[in-house]
């Protein structure tokens, strides 16, 4: 699987099927799906917490699949390119659950 690039200054969406025990599972109507871009040594924040949307077009959370979107103006402007984690953590009935996918970070240069 190849690891997402996420492009600062551009809006974001990035497809995240989550799995738990190695098999997928189902996230409920009442969900709550959070995420936000960190430093690969998980010591820095670099965007915004971005509640994430159940009805954002190709996400199915009957089956674990998240579109994560975080708009352009979620990120923090000092963001350095390279490796960093997708943090996304799923708050469904009593259990939070966290989950970190590897990105890689590139600056665009067109504004």
């Amino acid at each position: 699987m190849a690891i997402p690039t996420i492009i600062t200054g551009d809006d974001v969406n990035i497809a995240v099927t989550l799995t738990k025990n190695n098999a997928s599972f189902t996230i409920t109507g009442g969900g709550i799906v959070k995420a936000r871009l960190v430093a690969a040594n998980h010591c820095t924040s670099y965007s915004s917490e971005v509640t994430q949307s159940r009805i954002t077009a190709g996400a199915d959370w009957a089956n674990a699949l998240v579109i994560v979107v975080f708009p352009a103006s979620s990120f923090n402007p000092s963001v350095p390119q390279g490796p960093a984690l997708l943090e996304v953590q799923v708050e469904d009935s009593s259990t939070k659950l966290t989950w970190f996918v590897p990105v890689s970070v590139v600056t665009g240069n067109i504004a």
